[in-house]
């Protein structure tokens, strides 16, 4: 073993006995782990009334609204009640009103028939429909022309304008085309023959005018004594005024 100085010697225990010093120092210094703390949210404000409360996620910095999540039943379902109140927004819109008064019920809820319509009119003030139906209605006897005698005049009348109605022959505002035909000059039509008379109605307006005679349906479309005259009247007066779905 190398001999040492004594200089040396002493050199080497005093830094032992210094680094004795300093880890007994250290071991009454220690202290027990100090217990982890959940940072505290910062308020958006500044402030600290949000202190200890985690903020909630998704919350852009900007301050505009969270997008919704994939897989969040909360934002799903909070947008399925927006569109359910928009959808029932545009249902009430729909049924309070603005529907054509020609077609429409009380309300707007349901068209009106051709025959609620005859009834009651769609103008206001305005008794041009049910005075028509109404003189329809009341015809009496039965017919004693040479064409098609001994029927209902009243039945005449009710099956004139269900045929206008079935065949929709009067849909361009021309009722001659029924007796006549399609784009058949009036003046043309009566001063022909009943045979070349080709409208989708002819003989049952004929039974209505009680005769088949060019120049006496001419005479009868316009009069309402007869069934083919009152039809005729309430055509003109109310279909094509009030009640469009009867053509």
């Amino acid at each position: 073993m190398p001999h040492r100085s004594s200089r040396q010697y002493l050199t080497a225990c005093a830094a032992l006995l210094a680094a004795l010093v300093t880890a007994c120092d250290d071991g009454e210094n220690l202290q027990p782990p100090a217990k982890s703390r959940k940072p505290n949210a910062v308020a958006a404000d500044g402030g600290g009334k949000t202190a200890g409360k985690a903020a909630p996620p998704n919350v852009p910095s900007s301050g505009a609204a969270p997008m919704p999540q994939a897989g969040n039943p909360a934002s799903a379902g909070s947008g399925a009640a927006e569109d359910a109140g928009m959808d029932d927004l545009d249902a009430g819109a729909a049924g309070s009103g603005g529907a054509n008064t020609s077609t429409a019920g009380a309300g707007g809820s349901a068209p009106l028939t051709c025959s609620a319509c005859r009834q009651t009119g769609t103008l206001p003030g305005s008794n041009n429909c049910p005075s028509a139906l109404t003189h329809c209605e009341s015809l009496t006897g039965v017919t004693s022309g040479s064409f098609m005698p001994g029927t209902s005049r009243r039945q005449l009348c009710r099956d004139i304008l269900d045929c206008i109605q079935r065949t929709h022959c009067a849909k361009d505002f021309n009722d001659t085309d029924c007796l006549c035909g399609a784009n058949v000059p009036t003046g043309q039509c009566f001063m022909g023959s009943f045979e070349a008379m080709t409208g989708a109605c002819r003989d049952v307006m004929a039974a209505g005018a009680e005769s088949n005679l060019p120049g006496e349906l001419s005479l009868r479309f316009s009069d309402a004594t007869y069934p083919l005259g009152a039809a005729i009247t309430l055509l003109e007066n109310c279909d094509f005024v009030e009640c469009l779905q009867c053509l």
